[in-house]
């Protein structure tokens, strides 16, 4: 088996219902607008050491709730070597 690059694509989805209209990642996931960070263009080409936008489900520091709450954060990833 040959080796393979760890890349993925970020892009926008279409919505079914409504023809002509893509939803962001905040309409998508459900996810408060004070609860995420500046959307991010799409990028057909993301590699490790780019940022990329990732929804994450976590309490929030700032309330006595302890219910998860998604939030939109921008994150560098990468592959960590064995």
């Amino acid at each position: 088996m040959g080796r393979r690059c760890a890349r993925g694509v970020y892009r926008d989805y279409p919505a079914a219902p409504v023809p002509n209209r893509t939803l962001t990642l905040l309409e998508t996931f459900e996810i408060d607008p004070e609860r995420a960070e500046p959307e991010m263009a799409p990028d057909c080409n993301v590699a490790p050491t780019k940022t990329s936008p990732v929804v994450i489900a976590r309490v929030p520091k700032d309330t006595d709730d302890e219910q998860p709450q998604r939030q939109l954060r921008n994150l560098k990833w990468g592959l960590l070597p064995n």
